[in-house]
């Protein structure tokens, strides 16, 4: 529904990415597990870890971007992707984890399916419309 309402306030199309799409934006070429590399480190996310457990503003981790600058991709909330999961259609995937998950699921790779029509406060999608709502 947002991207359907930002689309007609700027007038091109947009959406949310591909579970391919949302892993090369947060893991880069390389494939690293996290966004920032293969080491977790509860300072460069909003995870389980290190608090405060509960949402905060975008880009208060800026030592946690991705290769291409985006923000928040691991931990503060899962992030919806137009695929949906091989083992039931009916889900959505969602990636990067949220702030209540701990070091594995807050993996770039790490995977979950949910329903479209869910609506949770662990569940949002990525944070820089300019460069990671595709067009």
């Amino acid at each position: 529904a947002y991207c359907n309402w930002r689309a007609r306030r700027e007038g091109r199309k947009l959406g949310l990415p591909t579970e391919a799409e949302w892993e090369k934006a947060a893991r880069g070429e390389n494939g690293r597990f996290f966004p920032w590399g293969n080491e977790f480190d509860p300072d460069r996310l909003n995870s389980y870890d290190g608090g405060p457990f509960d949402s905060v503003p975008v880009g208060r981790y800026p030592s946690g971007a991705t290769p291409y600058g985006g923000l928040d991709m691991a931990g503060m909330v899962d992030e919806w992707t137009t695929t949906h999961a091989e083992w039931d259609e009916k889900l959505n995937i969602v990636k990067g984890g949220s702030w209540i998950d701990f070091p594995g699921a807050t993996r770039s790779a790490a995977r979950r399916g949910h329903p479209a029509e869910l609506r949770h406060i662990l569940i949002g999608f990525a944070a820089l419309f300019g460069q990671w709502i595709w067009n």
